[in-house]
Order: structure tokens, then C-alpha cells, then sequence
């Protein structure tokens, strides 16, 4: 008789889950988030966007929450379902593909001061009671003896602020990539199940036993779509 207990090969995915959406440790106003932590029987982790939760049996080791209003917290998470919308990863990624990337540069060398002008670009000539200026002939008038420059390293980095659109609200795509690694994590397809119809409201998405809530952009308050590379309704 096996007298070993079964293996629960998702509880270190669900902490490393929890870690991913817990807030910056240089974010001053939520110290208290940048752990994960739980309330009652929900283990969660938060950042000033984005929140996930799930049944804190999922996960090991969490402390209780050290905010002062933890029930603020609860009533986000009270809701009902109002959505059930199974969004499309590959067309999501297709899109995220089409994003123009541009070059990275690596800083060669460093800016040094003349020791001739000191920096000021400009000697002075006088004679008598007269005075002119001239630019340095030692740093031709740029006040560095040398100066650094931006070398391209090969490496490309995605342009910025982008979004998706799905039903009514606009995201970050970088909240949207976050909940397809998670869902690559779980093997679980991302479901929308809940929307606010308002400005910096919330949506919340269900991914297997994990939820996550995100503060989204009501496209009726923005207008410009100029950066939304595809749209889910």
C-alpha cells in the first residue's frame, strides 16, 4: 500500500500566480501589497491595476491581509456574473505580433568635461579693458574633451501603450499577456465573466479556479483608438 499523498503539482504555480500580480516593492501607497495575502478563504495579490484570487487551499504560506479596510477589498469581489466570453488567445498573439518594434541602444564610452573651459564650450580672450569669447579649441565649443554614445546592440524592444478592446472596455495589453501566461500556466481558457460599463471600472476574467480583475478604459469616455491593435466583442 502507496501511504504517500497525492502530488499537487499546481501549488507552486498558483504562489508564482500570486507573486505575478503583487505590487511593486518601490510603490509606496501599497506596502501592504506587495505581498500576497488573504482574507477569509480567498488568498489574493494586488497591484493599483490588476487583482487575482482564488481559494487560498491553493496556495501556501500567505499571511493575513495588513490592510486597514480589507472589507473594501471583499465588496470589489462580490458580484455576479454578467459575461461569459471565451476570449481567443492565437488572435490575440497574432495581433500582439504586429506591434512595430524598434532598436535598442547600448551606451558607449562616458561625457567628460573639458578641463580647458571647464565645461562652459567658450574661452575668454581680453586685452586691456576688452573682452571676447570664443569657443574652446580643445572641445570645439561642446565642453566635453569626450563624449558617450548610443550604439545599437541588436535587440529590439515593442513599441508602448497599446490595447485591446473586448465588449465595451479597453486594456493594457500588458494585462492581457499576463492573464495568457496564466493561462498557459493552468492550462485554462480565459473566460470574460464580468464587466462594469463605466471609466476605470473593472472586468473581471476567469482562468480554471483563478480569477483576475483588471481596471479598464470605457471606450465610450476614450475616443482615441489610434493604438488598439485588435477588437474582441
Amino acid at each position: 500500500m502507496n501511504s504517500k499523498e497525492p502530488p499537487q503539482p499546481f501549488n507552486n504555480v498558483y504562489n508564482d500566480i500570486l507573486a505575478m500580480y503583487s505590487a511593486p516593492i518601490d510603490n509606496g501607497s501599497y506596502q501592504w501589497a506587495t505581498k500576497p495575502f488573504f482574507i477569509n478563504n480567498l488568498a489574493i495579490g494586488l497591484n493599483p491595476q490588476e487583482l487575482v484570487f482564488f481559494d487560498k487551499k491553493l496556495a501556501d504560506d500567505l499571511d493575513n491581509c495588513a490592510y486597514e479596510f480589507p472589507e473594501k477589498i471583499i465588496n470589489m469581489l462580490t458580484f455576479e456574473f454578467d459575461e461569459n466570453l471565451e476570449i481567443d488567445i492565437k488572435f490575440i498573439k497574432k495581433a500582439i505580433e504586429q506591434i512595430p518594434l524598434n532598436p535598442c541602444y547600448d551606451t558607449i564610452g562616458k561625457d567628460i568635461k573639458c578641463t580647458e573651459c571647464d565645461g562652459d564650450g567658450e574661452v575668454e580672450w581680453k586685452y586691456k579693458k576688452h573682452y571676447k569669447y570664443f569657443n574652446c579649441p580643445n572641445c570645439k565649443g561642446t565642453g566635453l574633451e569626450s563624449k558617450s554614445r548610443q550604439v545599437p546592440n541588436g535587440k529590439f524592444i515593442r513599441e508602448e501603450f497599446h490595447y485591446i478592446d473586448i465588449r465595451n472596455s479597453r486594456f493594457n495589453i500588458n494585462h492581457i499577456e499576463k492573464m495568457i501566461i496564466v493561462s498557459e500556466l493552468t492550462k485554462s481558457p480565459i473566460t470574460l465573466i464580468y464587466q462594469e460599463q463605466s471609466n476605470n471600472k473593472y472586468s473581471i476574467f476567469k482562468i480554471g479556479d483563478i480569477y483576475v480583475l483588471i481596471v479598464h478604459c470605457y471606450k465610450k469616455d476614450n475616443h482615441d483608438s489610434s493604438n488598439v491593435i485588435c477588437e474582441i466583442k
